[in-house]
């Protein structure tokens, strides 16, 4: 059975794009910002992170969401989008993107990430 943290990011790479959009040519599901992650072999033009492979972009994802739900347990899935994907970042569909988490989850939006052991 998946823990909610493999859920989680599975519910992000569904949203984040489709085969061909970039977070699949940078090998990179969560369409993370180059951070110097661990696995990152650098960066596309536009300053997203590359991976060698899809799993070690998944990895990266995993890492970045249970990194979240350390430092700031408290934030709730609609908060935890809107700084994962912020609206000024041209992410119009924020409520829709919070709303899919939540319910891969079977939890509300309201849900903080400290309640989903994703730590």
């Amino acid at each position: 059975m998946p823990s909610n943290l493999d859920i989680f990011a599975l519910a992000v790479t569904h949203f984040e794009g489709i085969p061909g959009d970039r977070n699949y040519r940078n090998r990179n599901p969560g369409n993370l910002k180059f951070m110097h992650q661990h696995e990152a072999t650098g960066q596309d033009p536009e300053g997203f992170a590359i991976f060698p492979t899809w799993d070690a972009g998944f990895r990266a994802l995993k890492a970045q969401i249970a990194l979240d739900a350390r430092r700031t347990p408290g934030l709730t899935i609609s908060e935890f989008v809107e700084k994962y994907a912020p609206p000024k970042d041209n992410n119009p569909n924020n409520s829709h993107y919070a709303a899919s988490i939540a319910s891969a989850l079977r939890v509300t939006v309201h849900t903080p990430l400290g309640a989903l052991a994703l730590v």
